[in-house]
């Protein structure tokens, strides 16, 4: 179960003790495993950020993916982990996770205010993965160019980056005239708390009108 918004492992609730990163590492981490996205925190109680945490339709498509495959730890580099996991149609997820320095003092074992991030280049051929490859950071829901050449990423302590990588040539997928999205229903767009990067709020509907097919 997930520890996020307010929690309690008695009969009075407090807030989670997880700071703003730590919680986007949380969530991360169980949408790449995959695991049963389970809450205990009361619905009624939940702040702007602690529902974007939880509605991330991109981190959420991620954890349902048809192909349930589990992310697995493939490289340590720069104090960062690289979880890579497969989707069902040919992009991956990559989880990096800054535990720089974790568990070699006492006071790593909690975030510090003034930890300066870690920037991170990641590069397809890190993967293993071959030819060009876009990437978008998931938590951000904005697409940050070629993978190929190492798009950096900044992570914070004990925080988690999400990108999904797409082949360049399934990247783009022109959008018919006859296919029109609409956002209703309070969505803020794409507004991002600058310390976990996590949408403030994200709830909305979102509908697809599309011109039915003649018969013939």
């Amino acid at each position: 179960m997930m520890l996020l918004g307010n929690v309690s492992a008695g009969p009075k609730l407090h807030p989670t003790r997880l700071k703003p990163a730590e919680e986007c590492r949380h969530v991360s981490l169980f949408c790449l495993l995959p695991s049963p996205l389970l809450i205990g925190c009361p619905l009624e109680q939940l702040d702007a950020f602690t529902l974007g945490l939880l509605a991330n339709d991109e981190l959420i498509a991620i954890n349902q993916d048809p192909l349930g495959r589990q992310a697995s730890r493939t490289a340590i580099r720069q104090g960062v982990e690289i979880w890579q996991k497969p989707l069902e149609d040919g992009s991956v997820a990559v989880g990096l996770f800054n535990t720089g320095g974790f568990g070699e003092t006492p006071q790593s074992y909690f975030q510090r205010d003034d930890a300066a991030p870690v920037e991170f280049e990641l590069r397809a051929a890190d993967l293993g993965l071959t030819g060009r490859w876009n990437a978008r950071d998931t938590w951000r829901q904005e697409d940050i160019g070629d993978a190929t050449n190492g798009p950096p990423s900044s992570i914070p302590e004990h925080g988690m980056v999400v990108l999904r990588l797409a082949p360049r040539q399934a990247w783009a997928r022109p959008i018919p005239d006859n296919e029109i999205a609409v956002v209703e229903s309070g969505t803020i767009g794409r507004a991002t708390d600058e310390v976990s990067h996590a949408p403030r709020a994200f709830f909305g509907i979102c509908l697809r009108n599309t011109t039915p097919t003649k018969r013939r």
